[in-house]
């Protein structure tokens, strides 16, 4: 069996990848106070004591004199906390910060009385709006201590500038990722769903090992290497990417690997539609225990309908009512479902390489050994259960791909979007499911050679059971 175009563009992903992470290298030591002070701050952020302290270092920094302040530029994000114990709109009770792209935190301080509206012309307006993209700053910086502290203040010497190719990538990511599901949707009807009820035995079987073995999985070897109280946005992307339903791309594999398609289709669509309430369940039940984190749980809900579950049901409306359209834009929407995949893991890696090496130099060999497992043993455990209960070769296939081949597009788009209310401030949780997708590529290239051995099936037209 000759390697098809697709593996080889997976494997080169893979190569180029982990080239760029080998020459990367960064002084972790500024990057890492930077981190242990927004912790510090987001630890305090829920309690009276918290909005004390906000209110008084926001008046500190706005009493600083900025004539002498140094001018500075770099690449970067803006980060928020609030105080929950006061009103969110009060700026004297939110601390805004900017981060490089090294690591290094400002805190930055709102000139008292700046107008921040959308519509007004400030350096600082529509702030909120600034916190969803990575942009170029030039800032004014001090030094200065506080209580005891030292910390470093930036005010904006020019409003901040988006740069382009993020802007482009997230609206995209988006834009894909829901086009991907309503394309989904149009291959579906009201008959394949009711045809699980007839014969439930490998959807069954995919489920619990999906959403039940895999999450536990992770959470057991998180547990082991001690992520938890290390490493806990690690942590929460190692559940969140093993929480999520499968996708084009678990239907791509098991066509490859000339499993039961129909099968992995109807996993994947009925997955998609559990993970509105499951994915959440999951998150908040083996990850409530870390401390100084607080699921997200509405916003979960609310990303997974507007990007997974609306689309699905407006593409199953489209085949419903026009149905040879839907028919033959098909063919498209499984291509764009492959480019999706390709174009979010390959754009999110390098727009955020800084990202991907700070996770290799602290998790070290271990780390990708252990991400490398997660989708290794997906696939293994969805080949090993379904065989306990009898379930044939030709659906063990696509039950096998479709444990360990997951919806990384999904999961790269809910890390992006829950990150700041989550506290995530290298952005880890973004990177587990980057990581991921490189690694599923591989082991799904791997899959693919062994089933002929040890998942052998007489024809590519067996009969499914399903």
């Amino acid at each position: 069996m000759k390697i098809n175009n697709f593996s080889k563009l997976g494997i080169c992903i893979i190569l180029i990848f982990f080239t760029c992470i080998f020459f990367i290298y960064a002084d972790n030591t500024e990057k890492k106070m930077s981190e242990k002070i927004y912790k510090m701050f987001l630890s305090i952020s829920e309690t009276d004591e918290g909005a004390q302290y906000f209110r008084a270092l926001n008046k500190a920094a706005d009493n600083l004199n900025w004539n002498n302040a140094e001018p500075l530029s770099f690449v970067g994000n803006l980060r928020i906390i609030k105080n929950e114990t006061a009103e969110y709109t009060d700026l004297e009770n939110v601390l805004y910060f900017v981060r490089s792209t090294e690591g290094k935190l400002y805190i930055l301080s709102i000139p008292k009385g700046e107008n921040i509206e959308k519509e007004s012309g400030s350096y600082y307006a529509d702030l909120l709006r600034m916190l969803e993209n990575k942009m170029s700053y030039e800032l004014l910086v001090q030094e200065r201590t506080f209580e005891g502290k030292t910390f470093e203040f930036a005010r904006y010497a020019a409003p901040p500038a988006g740069l382009i190719f993020d802007k482009i990538f997230k609206i995209s990511m988006v834009l894909m990722l829901f086009l991907v599901m309503a394309g989904m949707g149009m291959t579906l009807t009201i008959k394949d769903f009711t045809s699980i009820a007839k014969n439930p035995r490998g959807i069954i079987a995919g489920i619990f090992c999906q959403f039940i073995i895999m999450p536990l999985i992770a959470f057991g070897l998180g547990h082991l290497l001690g992520y938890p109280e290390t490493f806990p946005f690690i942590f929460i992307g190692m559940i969140l990417i093993t929480a999520t339903p499968g996708g084009a791309t678990s239907n791509l594999m098991t066509y490859f690997a000339k499993g039961d398609l129909a099968l992995s289709i109807s996993m994947t669509a009925l997955a998609t539609i559990l993970s509105l309430f499951v994915t959440p369940l999951i998150l908040v039940v083996l990850c409530s225990n870390i401390p100084d984190i607080s699921m997200p749980t509405e916003t979960l809900i609310i990303t997974i309908f507007i990007l997974v579950l609306l689309p699905l049901l407006l593409g199953m409306l489209i085949r419903k009512h026009w149905q040879k359209f839907a028919e033959k834009a098909t063919p498209f929407f499984s291509a764009l479902g492959i480019v999706a995949v390709l174009f979010i893991g390959a754009g999110g890696v390098f727009s955020n390489l800084e990202v991907f090496a700070d996770i290799a130099e602290e998790l070290g060999a271990a780390g990708f050994i252990v991400f490398f497992s997660l989708t290794a043993l997906g696939m293994i455990i969805g080949a090993l259960v379904p065989k306990l209960v009898s379930i044939n070769n030709y659906q063990t296939r696509a039950i096998s791909m479709e444990i360990g081949i997951r919806n990384v597009a999904l999961g790269m788009t809910i890390s992006l979007l829950i990150q700041d209310e989550m506290g995530d401030f290298n952005s880890h949780m973004f990177a587990v499911s980057g990581i991921f997708a490189l690694f599923m590529y591989a082991a799904g290239i791997i899959a693919i050679f062994t089933y002929k051995s040890f998942l052998h099936v007489e024809t590519i037209e067996e009969t499914s059971e399903f």
